[in-house]
């Protein structure tokens, strides 16, 4: 029971029983987002939307998350700057994870 209680908010994901279902929620928010996409947005969100953490994780310019991101809320029609749409996002982005069908990505801190 420990390990189901450490998964915070993915435990609500699990209780969904149609797993399509949830990878169709997220498809619908995220679109057809290329992996660079999903990386550079997935690391934007962790580094609580700084470019500039983004960048030095990414290895690559602040101006390229930057333009990553903008590309991202004109690919996906979301505005960054709504909580809802960031929220939807999010979810999305912990459903693939969970789901294992997120790129293996540069996005991790080395610890």
């Amino acid at each position: 029971m420990a390990v189901f209680d450490e998964l915070g908010v993915r435990r609500l994901l699990f209780q969904v029983p149609d797993v399509g279902q949830l990878r169709r929620f997220a498809r619908e928010v995220l679109g057809d987002l290329g992996d660079e996409y999903l990386t550079t947005l997935r690391c934007y969100f962790r580094e609580n939307n700084s470019p500039q953490r983004a960048s030095r994780i990414l290895h690559v310019h602040p101006n390229t998350v930057n333009y990553r991101i903008r590309r991202v809320a004109e690919l996906t029609g979301h505005d960054l700057d709504s909580y809802r749409d960031r929220l939807a996002l999010q979810v999305a982005l912990e459903i693939l994870e969970a789901l294992g069908d997120l790129p293996p990505g540069r996005d991790q801190r080395t610890r």
